[in-house]
């Protein structure tokens, strides 16, 4: 892959990493929920699982899914499930009624699992790739090459949200959930709920 490739490529993942989406969501609700280490943590965590259907693409093995509806349906219904869990999380969470009260923080692996499941149950990533990747990946393409498209998606994804996680957590705007965190928090759960019964609607059929 000669450089002009590779930076093309970046580019078209470090704008698909910036639409807007439940991502988002997840990586500035770890941030004001737990902290900037969390926020990083789980954006790290979403590269990571970004980074996997990436190789998975390269490898071909992703065509397994996206030729399988069946399969497909059942990816988008976990992930559906998993983002209603973490909305359920948020509107659960006891953060009193005083303006003083501080929201439970996660466990680090917590945030970890936020950050890969919501990346991983996500099957529209496999087909992004599947058809992103088609454009770069010939028969003749090294395993190198594959593992390096892999890793760049990887940590253009990872980069991106770290960036949001410290813009969130250093520029003043994570100040503004103190004292108001559990109506923020009750907002970020509605919000994915939301996000999670959009994804199931067409599986079942709604």
């Amino acid at each position: 892959m000669v450089f002009a490739d590779w930076l093309t490529l970046a580019t078209v993942l470090l704008f698909g990493a910036m639409s807007p989406g439940p991502s988002l969501g997840v990586v500035v609700e770890s941030t004001a929920r737990s902290g900037v280490g969390h926020g990083i943590v789980t954006a790290v965590a979403h590269g990571v699982g970004v980074g996997c259907y990436a190789l998975l693409a390269t490898l071909g093995l992703v065509v397994l899914i996206s030729g399988s509806p069946l399969l497909f349906q059942m990816l988008q219904l976990a992930g559906a499930i998993f983002l209603l869990y973490l909305g359920y999380q948020a509107l659960a969470s006891k953060g009193g009624e005083e303006p003083s009260a501080e929201l439970p923080v996660r466990t680090y692996w917590q945030s970890v699992c936020a950050g890969f499941f919501t990346a991983f149950l996500n099957p529209k990533i496999a087909l992004v790739f599947l058809a992103l990747f088609s454009q770069f990946v010939t028969p003749e393409t090294s395993l190198a090459v594959k593992w390096l498209m892999a890793l760049t998606a990887l940590l253009v994804d990872a980069l991106w949200y770290c960036v949001v996680v410290l813009l969130v957590g250093y520029s003043g705007i994570l100040a503004r959930f103190e004292g108001r965190g559990h109506w923020a928090q009750r907002i970020f759960g509605v919000l994915l709920i939301a996000i999670a019964l959009r994804v199931a609607a067409p599986v079942l059929g709604f």
